[in-house]
């Protein structure tokens, strides 16, 4: 009688396996695809998820930004506002530090708050990345086009 068939070692072993997704990992994934579709609202509650299950550190500063961008593009200024506020405080020196702030420039200008907006895109100029640059100061030429925008740093006189 034959010995049974022993598996295959060597190819298991060569076949590539894919690390197991964590369950923020999961969610994560499941707001961007909630954001490929436009669907802002699920988005922001899936990214919100995302930060509730995992103790991943990039989980976490990752799903805070996109919520905040879900809420924004689904129109909860406010929401939005609040959340970028409180991930720039928790996250002064991420690489998307330039983004958020233009995100809130934008946000802060539609609420008519003209001198925190023109702040947040002035702190945006120094970004890194030339597009955020440019998207900052297309935000300060916005804010300088309304008429009450006759805003100058304090101590400045032009």
């Amino acid at each position: 009688m034959a010995p049974p068939a022993l598996p295959d070692i060597a190819s298991d072993a060569a076949a590539p396996r894919a690390m197991p997704r964590s369950l923020g990992q999961q969610a994560f994934d499941d707001g961007w695809a909630a954001m490929r579709r436009n669907d802002f609202t699920e988005a922001a509650n899936i990214f919100e998820r995302a930060v509730a299950v995992t103790s991943e550190p990039h989980v976490i500063e990752d799903a805070t930004f996109w919520r905040a961008v879900a809420l924004a593009r689904k129109g909860e200024v406010v929401t939005a506002a609040h959340v970028l506020t409180a991930y720039l405080r928790a996250y002064p020196d991420s690489a998307r530090t330039g983004e958020a702030r233009v995100v809130l420039g934008w946000l802060l200008l539609e609420r008519g708050d003209l001198e925190d907006a023109r702040r947040s895109f002035l702190a945006a100029t120094a970004d890194g990345s030339q597009r955020v640059r440019d998207a900052a100061q297309h935000g300060l030429a916005a804010v300088a086009s309304l008429p009450h925008a006759n805003i100058w740093p304090r101590g400045s006189t032009k």
